[in-house]
């Protein structure tokens, strides 16, 4: 039987995953970061505001169809947001 994770639970699986997996992060446009797994060369585009210093969203699908709609970040924007220092804002 699978029990359903906790939001919190969730967002403390994204935070634990940016950490432990071997991502990395590099410019890509004046609104997107690129983050790339290294185990998985998985690339997804991560829409971040310099000017108010926040990290928006995700491209990867684990975001879009079940982290967006309970407004949790995924690893990607967890990572970048510890790399930039941003604060996350989901939208």
């Amino acid at each position: 039987m699978y029990i359903k994770k906790t939001d919190l639970e969730m967002y403390n699986d994204s935070i634990e995953r940016a950490e432990n997996n071997i991502l990395y992060m590099y410019d890509y446009d004046s609104k997107h970061v690129l983050v790339v797994n290294s185990e998985t060369k998985g690339e997804y585009l991560v829409t971040v505001d310099y000017d108010y210093k926040i990290v928006i969203d995700c491209e990867c699908p684990h975001f879009i169809y079940r982290l967006y709609k309970k407004k949790l970040p995924c690893k990607h924007i967890c990572f970048a947001a510890h790399k930039l220092n941003f604060d996350i804002q989901i939208q």
